[in-house]
This record gives C-alpha cells, sequence and structure tokens, in this order.
C-alpha cells in the first residue's frame, strides 16, 4: 500500500519513479549507494525521478509479500517506471549494477 501511494505521488507530480530494493546485509547494495549512486552523472540522470528506497533488511511478512507483488527475488533491484506509474519494459536492474547499466535504464533502455 505505501508504494503504491508513493507511485501516485510520483504520478501526481508528472515524474518518473526508481524503486531500489536494498539491505543492511546486502554487500552489493553497499557497493552501488558509494560507487554507483554517488556518481556525478547518475546524480544527474536521477534528479527528476522520484526515488523510492525500499529497505528488507528484516525479512517481515509484509517485505516478503512487498517483494512478492513487486517480483522481486532479492536485493539489490532497482525497477523503473514512467511518468504514469507503469515499470519501463527492459529496464530492471538487478544484482550487480554499474553506472553505465543505470544510466541506459533510467533512460528507458537506451543504449
Amino acid at each position: 500500500a505505501d508504494l503504491q501511494e508513493q507511485l501516485r505521488l510520483a504520478r501526481d507530480d508528472d515524474k518518473p519513479t526508481l524503486v531500489y530494493v536494498t539491505a543492511e546485509w546486502c554487500v552489493s547494495c553497499k557497493t552501488i549507494d558509494r560507487e554507483v549512486l554517488d556518481s556525478p552523472d547518475v546524480k544527474a540522470a536521477l534528479h527528476d525521478y522520484h526515488r523510492i528506497k525500499v529497505d528488507v533488511t528484516n525479512l517481515s511478512a509484509a517485505n516478503s509479500a512487498l517483494m512478492r507483488d513487486i517480483h522481486v527475488i532479492g536485493p539489490p533491484t532497482m525497477i523503473f517506471f514512467d511518468k504514469s506509474a507503469n515499470e519501463i519494459p527492459a529496464t530492471r536492474l538487478v544484482g550487480e549494477i554499474s553506472t553505465q547499466s543505470l544510466l541506459a535504464s533510467s533512460r528507458g533502455g537506451e543504449q
């Protein structure tokens, strides 16, 4: 319900959305946070995005249900939604995420 509310807010603001599924115990997530998301190019590319960080550090029933609902196996996962709150085909990133792959997905999968 919270995710749907956040997507609705982004849609109302006419913004695309990035949902980032992460966890404290996820080593790859720490690298992404430090090296990829801190990149000036990535910051610029995501400037207009409504960003939602889904922390699944504690695998509660609610977190498990959310991951099931959005078809996420585990962190790290990034899901890109357009301004209408529809997932953009071929842009989902799972596992090791590079600056280049994130930039391509942020442009709707363009290479």
